[in-house]
């Protein structure tokens, strides 16, 4: 009896263990793992089956906090804004402390264009939690559209702080410094984010639209300075305000000039005397860096033509011609047909009075390069050396017409250097005319130079020279005068300076 009983039981027991379910002893380890099966399949970008496994684990634990958050942040990912919400507010009674909850719910305001509700959310989960990038991020940029950019630049920087190499963030930082008008800072930050995103259109779109506002912004800084030295010119200070626009914009040669005339004016000026220093040693060091960088180059590439032409930069620059003249013709054997090469042994040859070897040169250029307003210009300037006035015209003629196409085409109204550029271009037509006895178109370019250059002091000198030739004797000495106010601290114009004294003393 009792054998048969316990055999009974066993036989009981075994069609218990056949029916029974672990998982319905133990619910909240079920739920785990199909909120986890959820979050393989969110992965995977299934997100109506990481829906439906959300759901169905929160069915056997409604009160699984993290299960919400998760069923949230699935729900925002196909934009069922309405039941992230419901589940991200049923996340916030179980998990009232956790930092997601609210950078989720952050998300939700902001995709429906809540800015102030999801700016509250954003700064709720950086309180609970301030070390995740992501937030602070997201909350900079909430910041920006509603147009707190003090606010927005704060949390971009405490972005930076725990995420240094994100392009995004330095990208939206040159936007706000763009809209700021903080151009140097905005450069720096689009900078920065191609240094980690090297391949960003729009970025560098962005970059050149600011590095072209900020020329054009120093170019009328320029000519706002060099008129003003017109109207002042024995103020130092507004020859050294020139000089720190010219310095702004790398023309170190023009800084230096400027420089040189305010220390004239002032010669006890121990801030002149300093800022003409630093700009002189600034272009030593930058020149020996190239120099030093381009020898060592050469040691490994004795054939490169780039680092010879670049050699012979710096020594032209040094004053260095026949250094030069070797590394221009040694990038020349190893390529002849760089045109910039030819430009600058063309430059080299004229300087040292070889013309025809310098015409050569140049011609060859503009066989290469038929579109250099440089070329044409040295060209000019050599035949009216050898009065060739004719030729002389037209070189100049086609280096005109050239920069004001290029000025139509790349905006360059208020660059400096094309305004120096074209002014230059304009003076050496108007003495060639001069030289035809051509008056009038003379005068009309001087005219053209000192209005694109408002302190171009021999313009005025040649005006002067016409007026008096035709009589004009008030707009003689009207120039004559202006001529002398600019020239003065000028010392290379020393025998120019006499010269219109002595006339004025007639």
């Amino acid at each position: 009896m009792v054998h048969r009983l316990t055999t009974a039981v066993w036989i009981l027991f075994l069609l218990l263990l056949m029916v029974y379910n672990p998982s319905q002893a133990n619910p909240v380890d079920q739920a785990k793992k199909l909120s986890a099966e959820g979050l393989e399949l969110a992965r995977k970008n299934r997100i109506d089956e990481a829906i439906d496994k959300f759901n169905h684990s929160l069915e056997m634990n409604p009160r699984d906090g993290e299960t919400y958050v998760h069923l949230a942040n699935a729900y925002l990912q196909i934009s069922n804004l309405d039941a992230a919400e419901v589940a991200c507010q049923q996340a916030k009674l179980f998990l009232p402390e956790m930092a997601e909850v609210y950078a989720t719910m952050s998300q939700i305001f902001h995709r429906r264009g809540e800015l102030e509700a999801a700016k509250r959310e954003y700064e709720q989960a950086i309180r609970l939690d301030s070390n995740v990038a992501e937030y602070h991020y997201d909350l900079a940029n909430v910041y920006h559209s509603l147009g707190q950019f003090g606010a927005a630049k704060k949390e971009y920087l405490a972005t930076l702080d725990l995420s240094p190499k994100s392009p995004l963030v330095y990208h939206n930082l040159g936007e706000i410094y763009h809209l700021e008008g903080k151009l140097d800072q905005a450069i720096e930050a689009y900078q920065k984010s191609l240094s980690y995103s090297n391949d960003d259109q729009n970025t560098k779109k962005r970059l050149n639209e600011v590095i072209q506002k900020k020329q054009e912004q120093i170019g009328k800084e320029i000519l706002r300075n060099q008129l003003a030295i017109v109207h002042d010119p024995d103020n130092a200070q507004k020859y050294r305000k020139l000089a720190l626009s010219y310095y702004r914009t790398r023309q170190l040669e023009e800084a230096i000039k400027s420089l040189q005339v305010a220390l004239y004016l002032e010669p006890n000026s121990e801030q002149i005397r300093y800022d003409l220093e630093n700009v002189l040693q600034q272009k030593k060091n930058a020149l020996e860096e190239v120099l030093t960088d381009r020898l060592e180059r050469i040691e490994l590439e004795p054939r490169n033509p780039e680092y010879h032409h670049d050699l012979g930069l710096i020594y032209f620059n040094q004053d260095n011609l026949t250094e030069a003249e070797k590394h221009f013709r040694l990038a020349l054997e190893s390529n002849s047909n760089l045109s910039i090469v030819w430009l600058s042994l063309g430059k080299l040859l004229k300087k040292t009075k070889e013309r025809t070897a310098a015409r050569q040169a140049l011609q060859r250029c503009i066989r290469l390069d038929p579109s250099s307003p440089d070329t044409y210009q040295h060209l000019g300037l050599l035949e009216k050396t050898d009065d060739n006035f004719d030729l002389a015209i037209h070189h100049l003629l086609k280096a005109k017409s050239i920069l004001r196409s290029n000025q139509q085409i790349y905006n360059l109204h208020s660059s400096a250097k094309f305004r120096n550029q074209l002014a230059v271009v304009h003076f050496h037509l108007g003495e060639t005319y001069h030289h035809q006895k051509k008056l009038k178109d003379a005068m009309t370019a001087y005219h053209t130079a000192i209005r694109l250059k408002p302190d171009y002091v021999l313009a005025y000198l040649r005006l002067a020279d016409i007026y008096r030739n035709i009589g004009n004797d008030g707009s003689s000495l009207s120039f004559y005068n202006r001529f002398l106010k600019l020239a003065s601290p000028r010392q290379q114009l020393d025998t120019e300076v006499r010269r219109v004294s002595e006339i004025l003393k007639q």
